[in-house]
């Protein structure tokens, strides 16, 4: 089986990226809803800079989705991410997972954690990255974060 391969983002991505954030079949899973394109200009330039790191998720050239993680504090950082609804299901997302964190462990070698917010209702990533050795916290943490399940992996 051929796997997707991660490449940091570039300028000609931002508008691919914008439309396949926005598809309404992704949008019922995700935590952050429609993004209007001028927010989504402000926060790619801000990701071409370096945090968050951006990575285009690409396989056979073609993109299939986006994996980024955001540096919260100094030992850990946010994954997120989301695939074209047509290569779920085939452990593409897991993939670039994995290889998003091992990226993202090289480029801030002092980050030691790396958690996920996730809706219950988005089984395709909950699956993912428990898969991807993410561990699920039983309750929120006092975060306010109820409503949405918090998963960990440890580096």
């Amino acid at each position: 089986q051929v796997l997707p391969q991660l490449r940091p983002a570039a300028f000609k991505d931002r508008k691919p990226v914008f439309d396949l954030h926005n598809r309404p079949e992704l949008l019922k899973f995700g935590t952050i809803k429609s993004v209007p394109w001028p927010d989504h200009m402000k926060w790619f330039d801000e990701a071409l800079s370096g945090n968050p790191l951006l990575f285009i998720v690409e396989l056979e050239d073609k993109m299939v989705g986006v994996v980024c993680l955001t540096r919260r504090a100094l030992l850990c950082a946010e994954a997120t991410g989301y695939l074209d609804p047509e290569f779920q299901g085939k452990g593409y997302g897991t993939h670039a997972i994995e290889q998003g964190v091992i990226l993202a462990h090289h480029r801030w070698t002092g980050v030691r954690e790396v958690f996920a917010r996730i809706l219950p209702t988005n089984e395709p990533s909950l699956k993912a990255f428990r898969k991807a050795k993410f561990f699920e916290f039983p309750h929120d943490l006092g975060l306010g974060l109820s409503g949405l399940k918090v998963l960990s992996r440890l580096l």
